[in-house]
């Protein structure tokens, strides 16, 4: 073996070794019960382990991600993927609607991260980047979505922090480039899964202005009448 192929293959542990300890964590939370304090227990550190996950790629961001870190954490992502869909998230948050609303914000907040927003802006990235920020947005809006059904919004939440106008306004933006295009006959998962996120956030009256001051009724207005033509 030459010296390139053992800097190489150097290399690709060390990478490996940077995600190391997230992924134990993601898959650690298959460890536990169906009570409904593991199932909070789950969502919160599960949001604190997809921080830390994204915060590592875009650290790392200016490192070329190989195939076989991308395919590992994709692993662990997908061990978490699976204790999301054995937990019950609807019954436990129509249980309590304050942990709704607390996992809501955890949630969505991770959408404000760097990666995430370069992601909603569609801005180049690396392809192994680009996979794996579409299975977390997908998961991300999943999870809001489910807790905002049955978050108690108030008139709170329209004013900053809280009222996501900058996330809402991306996208918006982001939708934008598949329903308005005249090139996509068929829109991405995200695409859906963030039409399904506004549908159960619009649902709450009393943030509608939220969506009133991003554009969103215009941006409906023009879609409809193209999809009318």
């Amino acid at each position: 073996m030459s010296d390139s192929d053992d800097a190489g293959d150097s290399e690709a542990e060390l990478e490996g070794n940077i995600y190391s300890d997230v992924l134990t964590k993601l898959r650690s939370l298959q460890d536990g019960s169906e009570k409904d304090e593991y199932s909070r227990t789950v969502l919160s550190d599960g949001a604190k382990s997809m921080r830390e996950l994204i915060e590592l790629i875009e650290e790392h961001k200016d490192n070329t991600m190989s195939q076989e870190t991308a395919v590992s954490i994709e692993n662990g992502f997908t061990a978490f993927i699976q204790v999301l869909n054995n937990i019950g998230m609807n019954e436990l948050f129509k249980k309590d609607s304050s942990i709704a609303y607390e996992i809501f914000y955890s949630y969505i907040n991770l959408l404000n991260l760097t990666g995430m927003k370069t992601y909603l802006k569609r801005l180049d990235t690396q392809v192994y980047v680009k996979i794996l920020y579409d299975q977390f947005a997908t998961v991300i809006l999943y999870v809001i979505t489910l807790a905002a059904s049955y978050s108690k919004l108030t008139i709170a939440d329209l004013k900053e922090p809280l009222d996501n106008q900058e996330l809402l306004l991306l996208m918006l933006k982001f939708m934008k480039a598949d329903l308005e295009s005249d090139s996509v006959s068929t829109y991405s998962s995200v695409t859906h899964s963030i039409l399904s996120f506004l549908w159960s956030y619009a649902d709450k009256t009393v943030v509608i202005p939220n969506l009133i001051k991003t554009g969103y009724p215009e941006a409906v207005l023009k879609w409809l009448s193209v999809s009318n033509r």
